[in-house]
């Protein structure tokens, strides 16, 4: 879902390939982004859809499972239909969760307290929230009750992948 190829390509080419062990005719990749579509539409189980509507709610009936590679706004989270967010599989991308309080906003900031109640029993309800790393729980755990965290780490180099390519490198300083 979200603007993002390398990781939607990664996942596309995965689940379609032969060697995966994984039947690609059960899955169903949509995105309403055209960039994303083009690097994987030669792909026949990729859909662009553009409609504007909340794409949960439009094919959650056909499916078993959605995972949602997502940086939605609350908004759309709080859109999504009470009989759907068991089937979410939501990807989380850190940073802030909910809507943020401002100071000296008193009924502004009720209503959020509200709306950020509701939106942390969404997320409690879906069937799993992915991850990249412990930061990502550390953000959550004051919020949510959920212990259903699932690792689906960055599509880039970690940084524990380059420790590990550096370990026992010798830095030298001006050829010494």
């Amino acid at each position: 879902y979200r603007n993002e190829e390398k990781f939607s390509t990664r996942i596309v080419k995965f689940i379609n390939n032969p060697d995966s062990g994984i039947d690609s005719s059960e899955h169903l990749f949509v995105t309403p982004y055209k960039k994303v579509y083009d690097a994987v539409k030669t792909f026949s189980n990729v859909l662009l859809d553009e409609t504007g509507k909340n794409l949960i709610n439009k094919y959650a009936p056909m499916c078993k499972w959605i995972i949602c590679h997502g940086h939605f706004n609350a908004g759309d989270i709080l859109n999504i239909k009470n009989k759907y967010l068991h089937k979410v599989i939501y990807r989380y991308w850190g940073g802030g969760f909910g809507f943020q309080y401002k100071k000296g906003q008193l009924i502004q900031n009720l209503v959020k307290i509200l709306a950020n109640f509701e939106l942390a029993r969404r997320f409690n309800s879906f069937a799993a929230i992915g991850i990249a790393n412990n930061v990502d729980i550390i953000t959550l755990q004051d919020k949510l009750k959920t212990d259903r965290y699932y690792r689906m780490p960055y599509t880039g180099i970690r940084s524990e992948d380059i420790l590990e390519k550096r370990k026992g490198e010798t830095v030298k300083k001006d050829g010494i």
